[in-house]
């Protein structure tokens, strides 16, 4: 009979505690990148700003693990922002005095109404919220959809404003418009790993979504981007799925929906990319969930067998290096 991984073993089997070092290596090329966006923020230095901004369009430069620097600017920026009352709305103003034109303040604006939204909301469940607080929630969100699409002439400069449509989309339950946004927005800028990550995010099962949806959207991102990457993508996009929806992790597990041939192609592709331990790790990983013996080994072979070098903090939930291990060793019994 054959084992199941989410079956054979306990979840206290001891783990060896793993170096983290290449994990603080990408932290510190995140920080190297945001930390002077929030000074220049800070210090009201908008035109370099917006330079800065224009060369991570450019072709989509990335970290070594291959993160678009883009969106981790964009984030240097929100996350400055977001506890606000005003969502930072009133820095895209500042901004906006000073360059009407600059694509990046009006971004901030339109994410403003969301900020402001999820602020009104809280962290609590969806149950725990309020009943007259949706009525005001979905106000918000419907005026960033209205600035979006008022300014829809940026989309033609920063692919943000699709990964914007595409969260009002999904915060409006509207997966007509999510799915047209992304058909566009692929089309537009094929290689903006993000457009298809938010387009996954809002077809997950708990956003009303289905895992047949993001197979669909891991395929398309696999597709338009073929010639670049092979299927990186679809590895990419569904591995970001599992780690944002556990729950799903027993399709791999029993061969379902996700195609693991695709995926562990994809691995290999991306790491040609980025030959990074934490993209090995990542292939270690789905390869246990897929009872993948040998693309358990080759992953581990590209940190050449170091324990040291496989990165903790990207291993799918419950699951580990010696886990996994033990799960193989069982199969030989």
């Amino acid at each position: 009979m054959q084992k199941n991984f989410f079956k054979i073993l306990p979840l206290a089997l001891f783990v060896v505690s793993m170096n983290s070092a290449r994990a603080a290596d990408e932290e510190q090329e995140r920080l190297e990148i945001q930390q002077p966006i929030i000074d220049m923020v800070f210090k009201e230095k908008w035109s370099k700003l917006d330079t800065l901004f224009s060369s991570y369009v450019n072709g989509f430069p990335s970290t070594s693990n291959g993160t678009h620097k883009l969106i981790l600017a964009y984030l240097a920026v929100t996350d400055n922002n977001v506890s606000k009352p005003d969502g930072g709305e009133s820095t895209a103003d500042d901004w906006l005095k000073a360059n009407p034109d600059s694509t990046v303040a009006m971004m901030l604006k339109a994410s403003s109404y969301s900020s402001k939204a999820f602020y009104l909301r809280g962290e609590g469940a969806a149950e725990t919220v309020d009943e007259d607080v949706w009525p005001k929630f979905k106000a918000l969100i419907e005026q960033e959809k209205s600035y979006l699409l008022k300014h829809k002439n940026i989309a033609d400069k920063d692919p943000m404003w699709y990964q914007l449509m595409i969260s009002v989309a999904r915060n409006l339950n509207d997966h007509e418009l999510l799915m047209r946004t992304l058909e566009e927005g692929s089309q537009k800028y094929p290689t903006y790993q993000n457009i298809y990550l938010d387009a996954m995010e809002g077809s997950l099962p708990k956003w009303g979504g289905s895992p047949e949806l993001v197979e669909k959207i891991a395929q398309l991102a696999a597709s338009r981007t073929s010639a670049q990457s092979g299927k990186s993508y679809y590895s990419y996009v569904w591995y970001n799925a599992l780690s944002f929806e556990p729950e799903m992790m027993g399709l791999l597990d029993a061969g379902q929906i996700i195609s693991w041939e695709t995926m562990k192609t994809g691995w290999h592709d991306r790491y040609k990319t980025y030959p990074t331990p934490q993209i090995a790790t990542e292939y270690m990983t789905t390869a246990c969930l897929a009872q993948d013996e040998k693309g358990f080994t080759e992953g581990y072979s590209w940190v050449n067998n170091q324990y040291g070098e496989l990165v903790e903090q990207v291993w799918l939930r419950n699951m580990s290096y010696n886990r996994c291990a033990a799960f193989f060793r069982s199969k030989h019994k």
